[in-house]
């Protein structure tokens, strides 16, 4: 965690968030970035070449997914605030490669992009832009459940259902964009991994869904449906995990334990509280195996049995 905040302070520090910032975005040098950011529309600064802007970006967006994932793990308040942010998502690999410029929407545009009516139909992203989109999707899904539990009792929670109603609609159009790029580890693994924490998010919803009190039929029939969804999601982090072939050090990403140990979680509560849909033994038994085959080379993993018994 010390690493990980110095990390934080240092790209903070070399203003990497606000690299594509304009004049009319609402930043200035004294108070940065105090509104969402537009469409971009400007190349990069001080005339310099593509790759060596999108090296910064990648670099800012790798500090802030492992803040995303310490902080939906641990619970600590991000380093990185969303809104503060005014630099582009990660470009595709080959443009990255080859020197060759495009311009990508920034993390606040996909976040409010979906399918429903009034909003433009999401594009695909590269690998690497999607695993930092899910993964503010999955540390907001769990900050929500988190924050849902700890609330006190008889405060006012009028905008409980309308906010996981938001969350799932971003989460499953998120969904609906990679099911156009079907999983593949042995070509890219980062991918993998955003597939599994798009389901984690739909597990962290349903768990927050079913932790509220159902007092309308609208309600319950909404309390269901996101059960039924989480249970559908752990399915499916299942049968992802059985498309990941033996395991090396360089092919896994760092915190693929986390989606997995949310899946074992959710499969045990499911089988202490429930007596319909239960899940199969054999899955979380693959699952667990998963894990220990990850331990050798991830300390992470290690910690995430005794975390979900």
């Amino acid at each position: 965690m010390l690493t990980a905040a110095r990390c934080s302070r240092l790209v903070l520090m070399a203003r990497l968030f606000d690299i594509d910032a304009t004049p009319d975005s609402g930043s200035d040098e004294a108070n940065g970035p105090q509104t969402s950011p537009a469409t971009p529309r400007r190349e990069p600064r001080d005339k310099e070449s593509f790759s060596i802007a999108e090296e910064k970006r990648r670099t800012f967006w790798l500090a802030y997914c492992l803040d995303c994932f310490l902080y939906s793990r641990n619970g600590y308040p991000p380093a990185i605030q969303e809104e503060m942010i005014y630099t582009q998502l990660p470009a595709p690999e080959a443009n990255f490669q080859n020197n060759q410029p495009i311009r990508t929407p920034f993390l606040a545009d996909v976040l409010t992009a979906t399918t429903t009516d009034g909003y433009s139909t999401p594009t695909p992203l590269s690998s690497f832009a999607e695993c930092v989109v899910l993964a503010t999707l999955y540390a907001q899904c769990s900050s929500y459940r988190r924050s849902r539990t700890a609330e006190r009792p008889g405060s006012s929670r009028g905008d409980f259902w309308p906010r996981l109603k938001h969350l799932t609609t971003v989460t499953n159009t998120r969904i609906k964009v990679l099911e156009a790029n079907p999983a593949n580890n042995d070509s890219d693994p980062t991918l993998l991994f955003a597939h599994m924490l798009a389901r984690g998010a739909i597990i962290k919803l349903g768990q927050a869904a079913t932790s509220e009190p159902a007092r309308t039929p609208a309600e319950q029939q909404q309390q269901q449906q996101h059960k039924s969804s989480a249970v559908a999601a752990a399915a499916e982090i299942v049968w992802l995990t059985r498309q990941i072939p033996p395991f090396s050090c360089f092919r896994v990403h760092p915190f693929l334990p986390d989606p997995l140990a949310c899946a074992i979680g959710f499969f045990n509560a499911e089988r202490a509280t429930s007596t319909a849909s239960l899940p199969d033994a054999e899955d979380v038994a693959h699952l667990l195996r998963v894990l220990k085959d990850l331990q050798g080379m991830r300390s992470l993993a290690q910690e995430q049995p005794c975390k979900v018994f």
